[in-house]
């Protein structure tokens, strides 16, 4: 790794990440994300871009992502409102996105506002099965 240029803040992220996050090996179709957000959230606004970036959607084309708005009342699967779902999951803050395998464990969440390089790294190195487009 090239550490010219590199600085201590993403050094830190990134030695956080190795360390907190083992990596998951599993079907991209299998993984589902749940991207939680409000509106009117700058943060939120940003990492809608990202996500809707074309070298992320490439990368997440095998997988299932779905929006909640933390405080929706829309149903979501039929079975619980956004609202629910933000508590169920203990969502804090936002944006936050959850990770989920096939049988709806929890494989990772990704709390606040990352760069599109260090999403990119997220998906790319800490969800294996996740590998088209990295």
């Amino acid at each position: 790794m090239n550490m010219k240029g590199m600085t201590a803040k993403k050094l830190v992220f990134t030695i956080v990440l190795v360390a907190l996050f083992p990596v998951y090996s599993i079907n991209a179709a299998e993984v589902k994300l749940l991207y939680f957000y409000i509106d009117g959230c700058s943060w939120c606004e940003k990492m809608d871009k990202i996500l809707e970036d074309s070298s992320i959607k490439r990368i997440l084309s095998n997988t299932t992502l779905v929006k909640i708005k933390v405080n929706g009342k829309k149903r979501i699967d039929g079975d619980k409102t956004e609202e629910q779902l933000a508590k169920q999951y203990n969502i804090k803050g936002v944006p936050t996105i959850v990770f989920l395998d096939s049988s709806g464990e929890e494989l990772l969440r990704v709390p606040g506002l990352l760069s599109k390089e260090d999403f990119k790294d997220v998906l790319c190195n800490y969800v294996s099965g996740i590998k088209k487009g990295c």
